[in-house]
């Protein structure tokens, strides 16, 4: 790790440090503690390819230690999960903290769960889109409910988003 992989990373958990954590004592608050939880991480391709994966997986490794201690401090023997995914249209890694209320996550696409965060961490790294997207490469997205829309679920992981998911 460089320096300025450390600085990103120092940079991250400044933003995250002094953010309150919200858990929903019921389902129906589910969208005000994922608004209220949500985080976007995001970097350059410059900062990513100095920084690695290996850095960011431990980096994520302590945040998700922290979220924990923060969420057992807070909300005592509530159950909380944090997923992580990346979302490669905005170029962000983006996580989330809500409580385990046994509900689907959020996503209008199927997901694919993963057991570490390293291949999500791989392609945010490797990602040519995370300075942007070149107007050459937009196309027009197929509308919700389109016969073209793959929305049957994930039959392989190549039909989903990776997603990490893990209990606090």
């Amino acid at each position: 790790m460089t320096e300025a992989s450390g600085s990103l990373l120092q940079e991250w958990a400044e933003v995250l440090a002094d953010d309150d954590l919200y858990l929903g004592a019921s389902p129906e608050e589910f969208e005000t503690e994922r608004r209220h939880n949500m985080w976007c991480l995001g970097a350059t391709s410059a900062q990513l390819r100095q920084t690695g994966a290996a850095a960011l997986a431990g980096w994520i490794g302590r945040l998700v230690g922290d979220r924990r201690a923060k969420a057992r401090r807070k909300y005592p023997g509530r159950r909380a999960v944090l997923y992580l995914w990346f979302d490669e249209q905005a170029g962000q890694l983006r996580l989330n903290v809500v409580a385990d209320h046994g509900r689907p996550l959020p996503f209008g696409h199927p997901v694919w769960i993963v057991e570490s965060p390293d291949p999500i961490l791989c392609a945010f790294v490797e990602s040519p889109y995370v300075d942007g997207i070149p107007f050459a490469e937009v196309r027009q997205a197929p509308c919700a409910g389109d016969p073209t829309e793959h929305d049957a679920g994930a039959s392989s992981p190549a039909d989903a988003l990776d997603v990490f998911v893990t209990a606090l």
